[in-house]
């Protein structure tokens, strides 16, 4: 039997191979590039109206090729040369059609991106989508171009990673009157001025990607109505939520930034989209790491086969989503609030027991605090800790503390939660022997000033609770009569006064720096190979402080063993939780 006749090449160059996306006017073509060998997306238009009273006979001069649709689009795009825009290649009109030939992007639109990620998007995917689109914007306004159609459906990101903006199908360029008013657009994506047809600016593309960054944060949009009548005047009475409040990690300067963006009335938004860009990036997470992430997600939502599977097939751990690490940072804030109040009510008397209802209610409002607000429940219970040393005459202690905890809190305990669980676990970590967790944790966040300010105030908690009596910086339980007799200043003078205290000192915080360092990778595998390291330095750091103790390499007691086990899979069991796994090779 013959087979089948392949069908004829369009154009006598491309061959079709499946459509990829309808809408509007135009249908959007996957094609094989039989000359340049390559895949390239191909956009369909009819010509004419609905008689098909235009065709490519009917292009004889000038003047009736400016009336074919999508040329504008192709002449305004190949003035865009940039890798954030997709590229246009090529436009050509053969019988009833004009084509546009475009760069083909492998991955998911923004939308899909979205939904596949539900719960998981984060301020490093938020940072690494808002930059590049920032970027594709000012490059098109430096071109005096406007987009008009910023919306989740145009923005792609591919296998990489890498985000590309597409469609400038209501592009706009700027002639010597300024920017014309537009004639189309997406309702929940343009401001007041767009919607009413005067005439825009680059601040119209400002408001949508201001509109579209919201929606990445929240998961919704509360600029849509069915009806345009109503869109701009449900844009000047929105009440949004305050994006803080929508994402874990985003601070509330990042309100003002957006809602600045946001304004109904341009005159009050930022000039351009690079001032918008400068205010906010810094105020997102890592953009590098937010790639990576992209990357592995559409990698995993794309997977077509191509990738040889494993020979017993199984499917990876997932990460911890939003409402999964939420639940986990509240249960570890109000578990490190339990312990450090527990320290201070067997171990200060002067402080209260157990029979005191006084004491019990602050207790148990610390820990209600915590659940809650973990940032907030945690700082206040390092200071109600603070106050109970000084309160019982250990002054400067006391003191240390409370300064520490709320310089701690300004500068990165506020912005993350999980980052000020992870100071705090000496508080649950040491009540077993290992709150050498600590700095791991801590490095997890990928956050290397952070990891070093959470490391220091970790390391303070942690001697803190040794001079409780067991002057040792793995827990505060074991061995509580080491200085028996003395006073609390009398125990902790003489604990952080030896050269071995000092060796932990430096290499605790040297395993938080070279876990966050090793951790920003921003995967699975990168995740539990920092956390590995890491408790391979601090492994070196106790054998270190025992040689400068006793003048001679100690082999350690099994007990010790027992607690780098222990410390090992804590931190490995974050990063199970809390990383992706690479590709979906893990």
């Amino acid at each position: 039997m013959e087979e089948e006749a392949e069908a004829p090449l369009l154009l006598g160059r491309y061959r079709l191979l499946q459509e990829a996306g309808s809408g509007g006017y135009a249908t959007v073509q996957l094609a094989w590039d039989t000359r340049i060998q390559r895949k390239v997306a191909v956009k369909c238009l009819e010509l004419g109206d609905a008689e098909g009273n235009l065709n490519s006979q009917d292009l004889t001069d000038q003047d009736s090729w400016d009336q074919v649709p999508g040329l504008e689009e192709a002449r305004t795009a190949a003035l865009l040369n940039h890798p954030n825009i997709v590229t246009v290649y090529d436009f050509a009109v053969e019988d009833s059609c004009a084509y546009l030939f475009m760069e083909y992007v492998d991955g998911l639109t923004l939308r899909q991106v979205m939904q596949e990620a539900r719960e998981d998007m984060n301020t490093d995917m938020v940072a690494a989508v808002f930059s590049d689109v920032a970027h594709a914007l000012t490059y098109a306004h430096d071109n005096q171009v406007l987009h008009l159609d910023i919306k989740p459906e145009n923005v792609l990101i591919n296998h990489e990673g890498q985000v590309k903006v597409s469609d400038f199908g209501l592009a706009t360029l700027s002639g010597s009157q300024g920017f014309s008013s537009a004639t189309g657009g997406t309702i929940g994506y343009m401001p007041p001025e767009q919607i009413r047809l005067q005439q825009l600016d680059e601040r119209c593309d400002e408001w949508a990607l201001a509109s579209l960054t919201y929606e990445m944060i929240s998961d919704q949009n509360p600029f849509r109505v069915r009806s345009l009548s109503k869109a701009a005047e449900t844009i000047e009475n929105a009440e949004i939520a305050l994006p803080s409040l929508c994402m874990e990690g985003l601070t509330d300067e990042a309100d003002d930034v957006i809602c600045y963006a946001l304004d109904p009335d341009r005159d009050e938004r930022y000039d351009t989209v690079a001032d918008f860009a400068n205010e906010l990036l810094p105020l997102l997470g890592n953009a590098e790491e937010g790639h990576r992430q992209l990357a592995d997600l559409v990698f995993r939502a794309c997977d077509d086969g191509e990738v040889e599977p494993e020979p017993t097939p199984r499917g990876p751990i997932p990460s911890l989503g939003k409402t999964g690490r939420a639940i986990l940072t509240r249960l570890w804030a109000a578990a490190n609030t339990a312990a450090l109040g527990f320290a201070a009510l067997s171990f200060i008397p002067a402080v209260g027991k157990w029979d005191d209802p006084i004491y019990l209610g602050v207790y148990a409002a610390l820990i209600a605090a915590a659940a809650i607000l973990p940032h907030i429940g945690v700082t206040l219970a390092l200071i109600a800790f603070g106050l109970a040393l000084f309160v019982n005459e250990a002054f400067i202690p006391g003191v240390a503390l409370v300064a520490a905890a709320a310089g701690w809190w300004y500068t990165c305990g506020r912005k993350d939660p999980l980052l000020a669980c992870a100071t705090t676990a000496p508080a649950t970590a040491g009540l077993l022997g290992f709150s050498w967790v600590a700095p791991l944790l801590a490095g997890l966040s990928k956050d290397v000033k952070g990891s070093l300010i959470a490391s220091l105030m970790s390391l303070l908690i942690a001697t803190l609770l040794a001079g409780l009596g067991s002057a040792s910086l793995l827990g505060y339980l074991q061995g509580a009569a080491t200085y028996p007799g003395g006073s609390y200043s009398d125990v902790l003078v003489t604990f952080i006064t030896t050269p071995a205290f000092w060796v932990l000192a430096a290499t605790w915080v040297l395993s938080a720096l070279i876990t966050a360092a090793i951790a920003r990778k921003g995967t699975r595998r990168w995740a539990i190979t920092s956390a590995i390291t890491g408790c391979l330095v601090l492994v070196a750091g106790y054998l270190g402080a025992s040689f400068v103790e006793v003048g001679a390499l100690v082999v350690p007691e099994p007990l010790f063993f027992g607690i780098t086990a222990a410390t090992l899979a804590a931190s490995i069991a974050g990063a199970f939780c809390l990383f992706p796994p690479m590709r979906g090779k893990e």
